[in-house]
């Protein structure tokens, strides 16, 4: 029995992100094809429902390399903040609220996300560089209030 978990293991561990990516592409045209059709909610849903393939592979990378997943957190999450910025300074559009809370809010969602990728970095860190890492941001120092 314990043969036969480890081979599904090992398994999984090989094929997942071939399979993710499969069942990615097959989604995804399988929600063309509903749209073509003329069917735009089930085609919505189709495509809706291909994002778990790279959610599940996000999240396998992010238990087996916190390291690397908030490097590549920290990257999307700066990539879509210069978007941002780009779209204000190349669109010129009336300041209207709708649009300035919207910025707004892409900005905080964009800081949040740099927040938990740099949390994701110290965490894949080892001991010696994780100290280092401590340091650098005064974390863990005492200022005079209890910790």
């Amino acid at each position: 029995m314990m043969l036969r978990t480890n081979m599904v293991v090992l398994w999984l561990q090989v094929r997942f992100p071939l399979m993710a990516l499969a069942i990615l592409m097959f989604a995804i045209g399988v929600g063309e094809l509903l749209y073509l059709a003329g069917w735009r909610h089930a085609a919505l849903t189709a495509w809706a429902l291909s994002m778990l393939p790279i959610a599940f592979s996000l999240y396998r990378m992010r238990h087996r390399s916190r390291l690397w997943y908030g490097a590549l957190e920290l990257l999307i999450s700066l990539t879509a903040f210069y978007f941002v910025l780009l779209g204000i300074i190349e669109v010129a559009k009336p300041m209207t609220m709708e649009l300035v809370v919207g910025r707004m809010l892409i900005f905080f969602v964009a800081i949040y996300f740099m927040v938990r990728a740099l949390d994701n970095i110290r965490q894949g860190l080892g001991s010696p560089l994780a100290g280092r890492w401590d340091s650098f941001f005064g974390i863990g120092e005492k200022s005079g209030a209890a910790v």
